[in-house]
């Protein structure tokens, strides 16, 4: 971040910490499981051509770096398709394009400077923003203690195919009095969230869309279900569609 508001993000192995001089706080948090920078790869690469076609398309220069040009193309109407971009020497992505059902690039993301360092000094690690007398708070599961397994009270019935249930969980928001049950669904590169808490004030009703992301929201049993990833719309309206009660 090099525009506005002074920050710094250290990641040391799977310890997160956050400094912003602005609110005079440091969060320290631990990476959740297959966390990756916004340019990285997805670690479970065993299903992806079931859903899209790979294909190389030459090689451009990115970043000063000579770089193999890949594209996925999706077999259906229920994810978008990328460009990505890989420097032919570290492997590491460089650039990527989200690209919609047209093919048209509608989110980008890339470097602009990219040095590989060998080996990196523990001071490399160290935060170069004076934090003396900062709040230190600690955040994420690693910092809480263990609870019982939450009773779950919603279910999704169908999916697009390919997109499986990854995560499914009931906690307390801090913008709610009362509990909100989470699940997350991937096909491997896209994921989609489905928030669901007791209907109270106002809520998204039907489709709406900022960017790369799509949102569809309604109301059931006194519930309202939000759906939201980047992902096309008929995705989050068809998961929308198939979120009810479990039944007593």
């Amino acid at each position: 971040s090099l525009n506005g508001e002074a920050r710094e993000i250290i990641r040391n192995q799977d310890v997160v910490t956050c400094i912003l001089p602005r609110s005079q706080k440091i969060t320290i948090d631990k990476a959740r499981p297959g966390s990756q920078l916004p340019l990285a790869l997805p670690q479970n690469l065993d299903n992806i051509e079931v859903f899209y076609a790979l294909s190389l398309d030459g090689v451009e220069r990115i970043a000063g770096l000579e770089s193999l040009i890949v594209s996925l193309k999706p077999k259906d109407s229920y994810r978008y398709g990328h460009r990505i971009w890989v420097d032919k020497s570290s492997k590491l992505m460089v650039k990527s394009d989200l690209l919609d059902e047209q093919g048209v690039p509608i989110e980008q993301i890339m470097f602009t400077r990219l040095v590989l360092e060998k080996n990196l000094p523990d001071s490399a690690f160290s935060a170069s923003l004076n934090s003396d007398g900062f709040k230190r708070i600690e955040v994420g599961k690693a910092n809480m203690p263990e609870q019982a397994a939450p009773v779950l009270k919603w279910r999704l019935t169908q999916a697009p195919q390919g997109f499986v249930l990854v995560s499914h969980t009931r906690q307390m928001a801090k913008s709610s009095q009362s509990p909100v049950e989470h699940m997350v669904l991937s096909d491997g590169m896209a994921s989609v969230s489905v928030f669901i808490e007791p209907l109270r004030g106002k809520t998204l009703s039907g489709a709406s869309r900022m960017g790369a992301v799509n949102a569809y929201g309604s109301v059931v049993d006194e519930h309202k279900v939000v759906v939201v990833g980047e992902v096309p719309a008929a995705t989050v309206m068809l998961i929308n569609q198939h979120v009810e009660p479990l039944k007593p």
